[in-house]
């Protein structure tokens, strides 16, 4: 297993070549890194392990009965142990990749999840009577064959991650802010000597002057703004602050424009703690650090919430294809104009999409639809328009934006670009509601805060519940907004 899991890993590898310490970290990122992320390693070991599972109740059908397929009665047993497996394993945090990955880490946790999926199924026979009908010794050789292959894989896969750490794979992507190269060379020196994988692909500055030290340069990419614009693109993993902790106002400051990224933000210096009272302190990347902000969703929490998307979505979509057709008609029939509305919105980690809406307004030349909320017997809606918005299914097409992977179903609603510049600077931590993908209906949404928001009052309270939402995002939180959203689009502040 161990052979099988490090050739799916295995890179060629080289020796370091001389040079400045810069060099050396930006070689780092060079040599796979980007060969796979944490999300795609998660669902290869997920994947990985469904079909060990599926494999364990072949085998131990062809071990019980001979040579031949598994009956449907027994695959029905076995899908019943996967979807227990992946219940338990989410509880249990199976799937959670961690900063230091050692050969024993998980090891536990798989094997207690896997007990609670056999007593599981064990309790569903009894209170069915229905384990009369099962090979007890299928069941054995099934539920045995099953734990130690889960454990056997585990061991190997964190044994090959592991030594591919090692060899200089996988390094995490960081990202530095600050204009002090001193300090920017002793951080990205302590990430030298530092026991795990970590290379600085990116160098920020607070300002928009871009520094050198002495007759080595080091590259700077932009400012706080450029490295809002370049996580899409560089995938990064964490931020690092290396500045001056006598101003923690700046800290401070610093730490809001970053808040918008969904990733985590690390202030290497342990004095700062007392700046900042609550905060996270321990070791990342061997470096004692104080966390300032946490990726909200972890790698299994994300992979969890994309199929909730998936398959609510689908479900939604293909129930709701008839109505859909029918407001696409009624509205060719009630004005001229194109059925669909497109609108440019901020989403996940401020980066901007086209959201998909049903027209509700009459159809204007470009040079007279500048952005303005809709208010109270406007008369831009339409009369169909009017039904559409009160009932808020204008939105549906928003669907496909969730099929996508633009939109969830459950979120921050997305505000246009100009309505977000229109409140950056008044609320608190605007931007920090864009750490999670924006969502049809959300927390907000259910407690009446629909619709306009003319005052800062209404957007500072439509703010706090999106950022309650992205603080205590569960699936079951999902579909329980899901479930009040109906009630709710009777609320009487959409028009």
């Amino acid at each position: 297993m161990f052979h099988l899991c490090w050739d799916i890993f295995k890179m060629v590898d080289s020796e370091y070549p001389a040079g400045a310490l810069a060099e050396r970290q930006f070689a780092k990122a060079s040599r796979g890194r980007a060969f796979w992320r944490s999300d795609a390693r998660v669902s290869a070991m997920y994947f990985v392990d469904l079909c060990i599972i599926l494999l364990a109740a072949q085998g131990a059908w062809m071990l019980r009965f001979g040579f031949g397929f598994i009956s449907p009665d027994y695959i029905l047993v076995t899908l019943l142990a996967c979807l227990g497996w992946a219940g338990f394993a989410a509880r249990s945090k199976v799937y959670d990749i961690e900063e230091r990955r050692h050969i024993f880490m998980g090891i536990r946790r798989v094997a207690a999840s896997w007990v609670y999926v056999a007593l599981g199924v064990a309790a569903l026979a009894f209170a069915t009577k229905s384990g009369s009908g099962f090979s007890r010794l299928w069941a054995g050789f099934f539920f045995a064959a099953a734990g130690g292959g889960l454990l056997m894989a585990r061991f190997g896969w964190n044994l090959a991650v592991r030594r591919a750490e090692l060899a200089g794979h996988f390094c995490s992507q960081v990202a530095v802010v600050g204009d002090d190269m001193r300090l920017v060379r002793q951080l990205m020196d302590m990430f030298e000597r530092g026991d795990t994988s970590v290379a600085v692909t990116g160098l920020y500055t607070i300002s928009d002057d871009k520094h050198t030290d002495g007759d080595n340069a080091v590259a700077v990419r932009g400012s706080i703004g450029t490295l809002v614009e370049d996580y899409h693109a560089c995938n990064y993993d964490s931020v690092w602050l290396a500045l001056d902790w006598d101003n923690p106002q700046s800290i401070e400051h610093v730490r809001a424009k970053l808040s918008v990224l969904p990733c985590e933000i690390h202030a290497p210096i342990l004095p700062v703690a007392a700046a900042f009272p609550g905060r996270a302190v321990g070791q990342h990347a061997g470096v004692p650090a104080v966390t300032l902000g946490r990726r909200p969703l972890s790698s299994t929490d994300q992979m969890f919430k994309r199929a909730e998307d998936l398959i609510l979505g689908s479900l939604f979509l293909l129930m709701a294809s008839p109505v859909l057709l029918l407001i696409a008609f009624l509205i060719k029939i009630d004005s001229p104009g194109p059925v669909f509305f497109r609108q440019q919105r901020h989403g996940f980690a401020n980066a901007t999409f086209r959201v998909y809406k049903f027209r509700t307004m009459y159809n204007r030349p470009p040079e007279q639809n500048a952005f303005k909320q809709a208010v109270k017997n406007d008369p831009r809606v339409t009369r169909l328009g009017r039904i559409l918005r009160r009932t808020s299914l204008d939105e549906l097409p928003q669907l496909l934006n969730v099929i996508q992977g633009d939109m969830s179903l459950v979120g921050p609603r997305p505000h246009p670009v100009a309505l977000s510049h229109q409140f950056l600077d008044d609320v608190e931590e605007y931007l920090a509601r864009h750490k999670m993908k924006p969502g049809i209906t959300g927390w907000a949404q259910i407690h009446g805060l629909r619709g306009e928001t003319e005052t800062l009052e209404k957007m500072t309270k439509r703010v706090e519940c999106d950022l309650w939402y992205v603080d205590h995002w569960s699936v079951w939180l999902d579909l329980r907004i899901i479930f009040m959203t109906l009630p709710s689009l009777l609320d009487k502040n959409a028009y």
